[in-house]
């Protein structure tokens, strides 16, 4: 009995202590290896494609991974710069009519206030100069504190742009490197005795992992594009801005598309626009059904474990890594499962024993 409780003490501490190294390198030591973990991926997914045209061509696999992140390069950065500057448009658009939107915020807000002036015996005229003064204050503080803030922190903004840079040249170069050398470097590492039990987590990280971010932008790109067709129906001049917005706050299980699209339909019920109301609450009704649908599908059953948990992991995730955490989350949580794993196997460590 004590033998068994010894082996059961055992498995917990290793499973809290891979879980401490674990959170550990994901916050520190991952921001620092990442560059090399996107180029030995690229690496080896350029492979069947460079092996097929050595055969043909006798050129170097250096030189091809190279053309090949050149055109990818060059079709990401033609697809960026039609978005951005469509964005763009968008942005400049709203803030050349922001006095027409300011009197059209000023129509709902006395709107809502005559609503209220029912319910509360208040003048809707008194209630809205009590909002509008506290509305002129927050702005005030806003651009007090705020334009000061942007100011100062211009130089880190630009610090963090070159840093971004390097990685990317960084990440280039590694991945031309690793790919000249792939089947060398492969034949090395295989004589070492770890070699196996990294290869195995690496093959059952890159399907189940890769398979989870797959799916989240899956998702994500869904929702955004159900949201843009939706807008685009009722003929918002915003439609790629907002659509694009609520895609990435549905990820975040905190906020979702409830959190943009229900107080918009509030909002448009208190003016009377009950067909705007009516297609945006069928857009979040679509965008949930949407994400529940596809979610366990792509998701859970990927990863083999229940959607709940993964939920519980994407918030634990936000909580200790900020945004990044939507995906560094489930990956920790199936790193996890895969060390201790691979150790129960190794060591013999069974908690059925």
């Amino acid at each position: 009995m004590d033998w068994k409780l010894t082996k059961r003490k055992k498995a917990t501490l290793v499973i809290i202590g891979v879980t401490i190294a674990v959170y550990l390198g994901m916050k520190y030591l991952l921001p620092l290896v990442i560059p090399f973990f996107i180029a030995l991926f690229l690496a080896r997914f350029m492979q069947p494609l460079i092996r097929k045209i050595r055969k043909k061509i006798k050129i170097n696999s250096g030189l091809l991974a190279g053309i090949f992140l050149l055109i990818a390069g060059s079709i990401l950065f033609f697809l960026l710069f039609l978005l951005t500057e469509k964005l763009i448009s968008q942005i400049v658009y709203l803030l050349n009519h922001l006095s027409v939107y300011e009197s059209r915020l000023r129509n709902i807000l006395y709107g809502c206030c005559c609503c209220l002036e029912d319910w509360f015996k208040i003048p809707a005229e008194q209630l809205q100069n009590v909002i509008l003064e506290n509305i002129t204050v927050f702005i005030d503080n806003l651009q007090v504190n705020l334009i000061p803030t942007i100011m100062n922190e211009s130089v880190n903004y630009i610090r963090i742009f070159v840093e971004i840079l390097g990685v990317v040249l960084i990440t280039v170069i590694s991945t031309i490197l690793i790919a000249k050398d792939f089947d060398k470097l492969k034949e090395c590492n295989s004589k070492y005795y770890y070699y196996r039990y990294i290869q195995n987590l690496g093959h059952h990280l890159m399907a189940a992992g890769g398979s989870y971010m797959k799916a989240q932008l899956l998702i994500m790109t869904i929702i955004a594009v159900i949201c843009i067709l939706g807008l685009l129906l009722l003929k918002n001049p915003y439609a790629l801005l907002v659509g694009i917005g609520i895609g990435l706050l549905d990820a975040l299980p905190v906020f979702g598309t409830g959190s943009v699209l229900i107080p918009w339909v509030i909002i448009e019920l208190l003016r009377g626009n009950f067909f705007q109301a009516a297609i945006l609450f069928s857009l979040y009704i679509i965008c949930s059904c949407t994400r529940e649908f596809l979610e366990p599908k792509l998701i859970g059953d990927k990863l083999g474990f229940p959607p709940v948990v993964i939920i519980i992991t994407i918030y634990i995730g936000l909580n200790l890594f900020g945004i990044p955490g939507v995906f560094l989350g489930p990956i920790s949580l199936l790193l996890i499962g895969e060390i201790v794993h691979e150790i129960f196997i190794h060591y013999s460590l069974s908690l059925k024993k």
